[in-house]
């Protein structure tokens, strides 16, 4: 039996990321314009991460429905999140980063960590 804080968890990553790779990708020049960020040269440089971020979304909520079958999602999602926040809270710590990215960063060091403690749960089953 799979603990229900493991099922949760991977749902709220999976709106999370679907949420918020939807609106950068649909929406990101209005959030960057709102956010007082300066945009890149091509928004190719947006859309591209944010479709990736909503493809994880949805792989989130896959494994949800079987977290032990999914276990390498889960594995990934550590992964996704600890590069995100490593970039970002790296540059963050050089002073170099927009406090939009930060915020961001913040809460995927904080959902790799719960994820890890999801895979290494889900190993011991």
């Amino acid at each position: 039996m799979v603990p229900s804080w493991i099922r949760a968890l991977l749902v709220a990553n999976g709106v999370y990321d679907l949420v918020l790779g939807a609106a950068f990708l649909v929406a990101g020049a209005r959030m960057y314009d709102a956010m007082g960020v300066t945009p890149p040269n091509h928004w190719g440089y947006v859309q591209f991460p944010a479709a990736l971020v909503a493809v994880f979304g949805a792989a989130f909520l896959v494994a949800a429905r079987a977290p032990g079958r999914h276990r390498d999602i889960v594995a990934m999602g550590v992964f996704l999140k600890l590069a995100y926040a490593g970039v970002v809270l790296g540059h963050m710590f050089k002073g170099s980063v927009p406090a939009l990215w930060t915020v961001f960063g913040w809460i995927d060091l904080l959902m790799a960590l719960l994820l890890a403690a999801a895979w290494s749960t889900l190993a011991k089953r």
